[in-house]
């Protein structure tokens, strides 16, 4: 299984799948290993912690509270994917700090109209319920060109964040909704490795401490997704404003 891995490409959860077999090593008892259900678990109780400290970020208005949150959220969220064993301890804290950031975030995107935030909480969750069961039927399967797809993909489109950050992404009109379609789709290949790593970490007999690796990067995902459902949102909404 750790060699069939490494021959994989290195997508971020590829990387991450491998970082958890080296650290956590494969091979325990069934009433020890990783349980996709309790994995799972862990993220609805994740997202409901950042859904509970979005509020804060949506009615707060200090930019500090802001700058504090987003690097916490970047340094306990890059450690917790790629240190598998301070996961545990990160996971909270990095729900808790992006949640604030994305309820300011969401904040932004209300003035536009005030049906957008919940349409993307909405869309976010049909979103995360249709991959998983796509994945669990086995409609979609990862492989190893799904793999290279998504690493494609996501390096391209990080690219183009990267290159935003100096030139200027829209916020409306039909290039901003491109940028968020292609965004939703980066964010959904990304859950469908996602939930390849938690079955076949299961199947794997992983030990039950990887579980929390796991969810954060769940996690990550879904935070990407949501963004991009708000981009795209607003793009339809907002017309031409810009």
């Amino acid at each position: 299984m750790a060699m069939a891995t490494r021959q994989r490409p290195r997508t971020l959860t590829a990387r991450g799948y491998q970082q958890s077999v080296d650290a956590f090593g494969i091979g325990v008892g069934p009433a020890e290993r990783v349980r996709a259900s309790s994995v799972l678990d862990k993220v609805a109780g994740l997202t409901l912690l950042a859904i509970a400290a979005g509020v804060v970020g949506y009615v707060s208005d200090s930019p500090g509270l802001l700058i504090v949150c987003l690097l916490i959220g970047a340094v306990t969220g890059i450690a917790a994917c790629w240190v598998p064993r301070t996961a545990r301890y990160l996971a909270v804290p990095y729900a808790l700090s992006e949640g604030i950031l994305l309820g300011a975030i969401s904040r932004l995107y209300e003035s536009v109209n005030g049906r957008i935030v919940p349409l993307a909480i909405l869309v976010t969750a049909a979103i995360y319920v249709t991959t998983l069961i796509s994945y669990r039927s086995g409609l979609v399967r990862v492989t190893h060109r799904f793999y290279a797809m998504a690493l494609a993909a996501t390096v391209g489109f990080m690219v183009v964040l990267v290159f935003g950050l100096f030139a200027g992404l829209p916020t409306f009109g039909p290039m901003a909704a491109v940028i968020g379609a292609v965004g939703i789709l980066v964010g959904v290949m990304n859950l469908f490795i996602d939930f390849d790593f938690i079955y076949r970490a299961e199947s794997s007999g992983m030990p039950k401490a990887a579980e929390w690796n796991m969810a954060v990067l769940v996690l990550v995902s879904l935070v990407l997704v949501y963004l991009n459902v708000l981009r795209f949102v607003a793009a339809l909404s907002g017309g031409g404003r810009r």
